[in-house]
């Protein structure tokens, strides 16, 4: 890091191996193991101080894309896609395409993808929006490359809990009636946004 003023300053994303197989992995501990994308010669125009800020990888075919965001940490945020012929990497940016135009009010944060039994890849994410405005953006694509401009998932009703917003959802579970659980941060009294909220969707594909 080389600004006092941001955690976030040139971020860099690493991958970490758990040094147990299977489930019971998922608790580590873990190892990490290389930096998989970070600033430097291969940044691209849009990115910005915050480098690379989060990542969500996803299967497509034989291979795996992944989105990846980065920010001026103030006043917009916005996501790329990067591709790999392996989970563990190299993982490259996209060459066109970047940044993919999701939007939300200030831009687009932290997809999530759940590949749909349709074969549709569907985004959930944080759509940056001012505090107060309860909503969460998604889109979806045939392909995985190709995304759907982002529409809003608005609550009408904001839960007891919350004092400011919904932010980032933590993606889509299905369920065994066809539903799908959506958990999203939000802020709460006394306790930032360390708090985590619970939805039941149902999805109706064109």
């Amino acid at each position: 890091m080389n600004n006092a003023g941001s955690v976030n300053w040139n971020g860099q994303l690493w991958r970490a191996v758990s040094q147990k197989k299977g489930p019971d992995g998922l608790s580590g501990s873990w190892r990490d193991v290389e930096i998989i994308l970070q600033p430097g010669a291969e940044s691209q125009s849009w990115e910005s101080a915050q480098g690379t800020d989060s990542v969500f990888p996803y299967k497509v075919g034989k291979g795996w894309m992944g989105f990846y965001g980065s920010s001026d940490a103030a006043t917009w945020w916005k996501v790329g896609l990067m591709q790999s012929s392996s989970l563990k990497g190299p993982w490259k940016r996209m060459t066109a395409g970047n940044p993919v135009t999701l939007n939300g009010e200030l831009g687009t944060e932290n997809p999530v993808v759940t590949r749909l039994k349709s074969g549709r890849y569907m985004a959930v994410f944080d759509t940056i929006h001012e505090p107060g405005s309860h909503s969460i953006g998604y889109a979806d694509s045939a392909d995985g490359l190709t995304w759907s401009r982002a529409k809003q998932l608005v609550l009408t009703q904001s839960p007891d809990w919350w004092v400011a917003d919904m932010r980032t959802p933590l993606g889509l579970v299905p369920e065994t009636d066809g539903s799908f659980s959506l958990f999203y941060t939000g802020s709460a009294k006394g306790n930032g946004y360390g708090c985590v909220g619970l939805l039941r969707l149902q999805l109706v594909e064109p």
